[in-house]
């Protein structure tokens, strides 16, 4: 704390976050982005958890047709509009294939 430079670690829900040591003029803008960031990440992870929950549903119960029909074509959309959270969508939900395949 005395120098020009400080290490910043800073507390999350999922532990410590490690940066770079910085000038101690950069800290405070590190923690505002930090702050920033933080909502949206977990805003998508809430997303993604949703996404899982409703491809376990479809296809571990005796879903109706109609439900599964639904679910795919929302797949196929964020396959299309958004490939990255799709990507992230299978690494969670692998089954989501298997209603793709249907």
């Amino acid at each position: 704390m005395g120098g020009d430079a400080n290490a910043v670690h800073i507390i999350t829900p999922k532990g410590v976050e490690d940066l770079p040591e910085m000038a101690k003029d950069g800290v405070a803008a590190a923690m505002a982005r930090h702050a920033l960031e933080e909502p949206a990440r977990r805003a998508v992870a809430d997303r993604l958890e949703l996404v899982r929950q409703i491809v376990d549903l479809a296809v571990r119960t005796n879903a109706p047709k109609d439900f599964i029909k639904k679910v795919k074509k929302r797949l196929n959309k964020l396959a299309t509009e958004e490939p990255s959270f799709f990507d992230a969508v299978l690494q969670i939900a692998p089954r989501a294939r298997d209603i793709l395949d249907q």
